[in-house]
């Protein structure tokens, strides 16, 4: 039955409250209502609002676990909470997850009431009036393990929940005055849980969007959706065949002519590279080889309709990695792209989860092959060999920990959270092959990692999940503090003062977290690895790959 201020037949809704009625109204109306009406009908009735998924089989399971006592004496069951830590003897059950009560606590007359004020939200005061009338308090609803089975703020926030965060949750009253004792993240989460708040998924905020929220978490429960998402990490050939295993050193067997044309058509320096540029990209010198050279992996991310761009690559920095892949949706192994099928839309929006495929198809095919695994979009240029020189090294803090999971790259602000910090996608990003195995073999399943999600950050996601077990995007400066991983075009980064903007975020990233960003030239490393050349200011079909390339290796028009 669902109560309203209008009835609706079709919906089943029938009015029991005006709009213009409180939340105490209404909670005590519809109270009444099924109390007049329903009370003999059944055993156990869950009250919850609109922002609320109930498991049925659940409710129904916990009430038969309860036993005899249900039904022989007045009972309230739902997720306790502590209004305050002033108020730390009350306790009521909470309206975000819904409550359920039985027939003698169904049959207390609530508008016999007397409240001293209706300020309080209505599942506060139904406790109140619950333990005025009758002595009934919220009743303890944690499984055998403490975990809730009534979750009150979401399953994203009780995932995350721990005993550090402030928040809605009193753990320390509920545990010393109540015996109600809460487990951190997803141990907190019971596997019969009853129901839960939908407030914080996707941001809902109107009656439609909890609608679609509703149906989106019923087709994950439901498995509705297993067909769809259950996509295998294949790859096909160029003749559409399964099965299809890309060569990774291809380009590096059967190099491709540079391609002069239009990259020679202006003089350096009056081209988009911009002056500035020009002489950033002339500050750079290509690193000789490490006395203990790692092997690196070049990633990119692309589409059948930007192979152009994949073929100035192939002609430019992919033969020059140790070996070279492009996911795409079309296969031409003449520039290293592949056919790599993914779950959801071939779109940018969709870019996650594409991502999340490349991962798990390297780490299957290639992980023992490469010891660093760089990822980036097609508008990136990549310095092969001074990425080799970085990994194999390290920054102006020291050598790197080659034992330990790294990721590499041009650190970003999560803004407004200016005390997270990301690899920005921008200018690639690099894992080496113990972060790749802990990312693909312990987290890529996990609520932190977002799976199924569609989202185009990509970035973002992939540093917070390894960042849930210690895994931070490294200070990749050299050692003047110069920037080697570029989040724009050169041209940028060599006329950025610390007065401008920046999409890193410049001033927090040095307050907050200790990473410098020096102005002018001091923006280009000798030893630079990569740069984002995507120009808003001067935007291009196609970004000059072949002109940085000329540039930085000298090739003469």
């Amino acid at each position: 039955m669902a109560a309203s201020n209008e009835t609706d037949e079709k919906r089943q809704a029938i009015k029991l409250y005006s709009s213009s009625d409180n939340e105490w109204d209404r909670l005590s109306k519809v109270w009444s209502y099924v109390r007049k009406h329903h009370l003999d009908n059944y055993t156990a009735f869950h009250f919850a609002n609109v922002s609320t998924y109930v498991i049925p089989e659940n409710v129904k399971k916990m009430v038969s676990e309860i036993g005899q006592s249900f039904h022989s004496e007045p009972m309230i069951l739902g997720g306790a909470i502590v209004p305050s830590l002033q108020e730390p003897m009350e306790r009521f059950c909470g309206g975000g997850a819904g409550f359920t009560v039985n027939r003698l606590g169904l049959n207390v007359d609530v508008q016999k009431c007397k409240l001293d004020s209706l300020e309080f939200a209505s599942d506060r005061l139904l406790g109140l009036c619950l333990d005025q009338l009758s002595g009934i308090k919220c009743r303890k609803t944690t499984d055998s393990s403490s975990a809730l089975r009534y979750l009150e703020f979401g399953i994203d926030y009780h995932a995350n929940w721990n005993r550090k965060v402030k928040g809605p949750i009193k753990n320390k009253p509920l545990s010393k005055h109540h015996g109600i004792f809460m487990q951190p993240g997803l141990n907190g989460i019971s596997t019969y849980t009853t129901s839960f708040s939908l407030d914080d998924v996707n941001q809902v905020s109107s009656n439609i969007a909890y609608m679609d929220a509703i149906e989106r978490v019923h087709a994950i429960l439901k498995e509705h959706c297993k067909e769809q998402w259950d996509i295998p990490v294949v790859a096909h050939d160029e003749n559409g065949n399964p099965g299809y295993i890309h060569d990774s050193t291809y380009l590096r067997r059967n190099l491709l002519p540079f391609t002069k044309g239009e990259t020679c058509e202006l003089p350096f320096g009056q081209g988009p590279e911009g002056k500035a540029g020009y002489r950033g990209l002339k500050k750079i010198q290509i690193m000789p080889l490490a006395r203990e050279q790692k092997k690196v992996l070049c990633l990119v991310y692309t589409h059948s309709g930007a192979h152009n761009r994949v073929r100035a690559i192939a002609e430019t920095y992919g033969p020059r990695c140790d070996g070279f892949m492009a996911a795409s949706n079309l296969t031409d192994a003449s520039i290293g792209a592949v056919n790599l099928l993914h779950e959801g839309l071939e779109a940018y929006k969709n870019m996650w989860l594409k991502v999340r495929s490349m991962l798990e198809y390297v780490h299957r095919h290639y992980r023992d092959e490469y010891d660093f695994f760089h990822i980036g979009g097609d508008d990136h240029y990549v310095i092969a060999e001074n990425l080799k020189h970085l990994v194999s090294t390290g920054s102006w803090k020291g050598t790197w920990n080659q034992s330990a999971p790294l990721l590499l790259g041009g650190n970003m602000i999560d803004y407004p959270h200016t005390e997270i910090r990301y690899c920005g996608g921008g200018s690639g990003y690099t894992l080496n092959r113990i972060a790749l195995k802990i990312l693909v073999e312990d987290l890529f399943d996990t609520h932190h990692c977002r799976p199924h999600f569609q989202a185009s950050a990509e970035d973002r996601i992939i540093s917070s999940c390894l960042d849930f077990v210690g895994i931070e995007c490294m200070d990749t400066n050299d050692e003047l503090k110069e920037t080697r991983y570029h989040q724009a075009t050169a041209n940028f980064h060599v006329k950025w003062r610390k007065a401008t903007p920046s999409v890193w975020r410049a001033e927090s990233l040095e307050k907050f977290h200790g990473i410098a960003s020096l102005e002018g030239m001091g923006q280009i490393s000798a030893s630079s690895v990569s740069f984002h050349l995507k120009d808003d200011e001067a935007p291009t079909a196609d970004p000059p790959l072949r002109r940085y390339h000329a540039i930085l290796y000298g090739i003469k028009c």
